[in-house]
């Protein structure tokens, strides 16, 4: 088995195939006049599907935390939340 090769040559383009313009990695990403391929179907669904996988959790979040507000959570329990430390009691044991 032969061993990995060096970042610079992984991240080479592969032999025999040329790039128009030069990129450094650095600046901005070059223009060649061209616009951007419009996004098929699947694509779009496919980056419809990642944002409501990404948003949900906070939004559902947000929403139980809004509907429990005085039933189930008080401030302490905001304060405990939004600090990671326990609000009363020994020091907490964990490395800050």
């Amino acid at each position: 088995m032969s061993p990995n090769p060096p970042l610079s040559e992984a991240l080479a383009p592969p032999r025999g195939v040329t790039t128009s313009q030069g990129y450094d990695g650095v600046a901005p990403f070059p223009d060649d006049g061209r616009p951007a391929p419009a996004r098929g179907s699947g694509e779009r669904l496919s980056v419809v599907v990642t944002g409501v996988i990404v948003t949900l959790p906070f939004v559902a979040l947000g929403l139980a935390v809004w509907l429990l507000w005085g039933a189930l959570i008080q401030p302490s329990d905001a304060l405990l939340a939004l600090t990671g430390r326990p609000t009363g009691g020994a020091p907490c044991p964990c490395p800050n």
